[in-house]
């Protein structure tokens, strides 16, 4: 099972030939491709799965400026990824809690 172009992963059948749920890959948008293979036969692509929307419970304000900023929350996609909606954040660094964001 695939969305978009990643495997899922923890993929386990709930109710035979019916129905299966997986751990989704980290990413972004709407109406994102889910596709499924049995036995090699793909099924036809549907653009059904849909990502969280990010939302931001805090912010902390910087000591000094120029200073950096941390925002909290969930959903901000993947790791690695340098936009939050269509605002490109500079200087992004990392934070070791998954629902923490950094920038200055």
């Amino acid at each position: 099972m695939q969305i978009g172009a990643e495997e899922c992963t923890n993929i386990v059948v709930t109710v035979e030939n019916r129905e299966l749920t997986c751990r989704a890959p980290g990413g972004t948008g709407a109406n994102v491709t889910v596709s499924l293979s049995v036995n090699d036969v793909p099924s036809p692509n549907y653009d059904i799965f849909q990502y969280r929307p990010p939302s931001i419970d805090a912010v902390s304000s910087p000591r000094t400026q120029g200073g950096p900023v941390t925002l909290t929350g969930a959903n901000f996609g993947p790791e690695g990824s340098s936009r939050i909606g269509s605002v490109r954040l500079p200087n992004l660094n990392p934070h070791p809690h998954p629902h923490r964001l950094g920038f200055t």
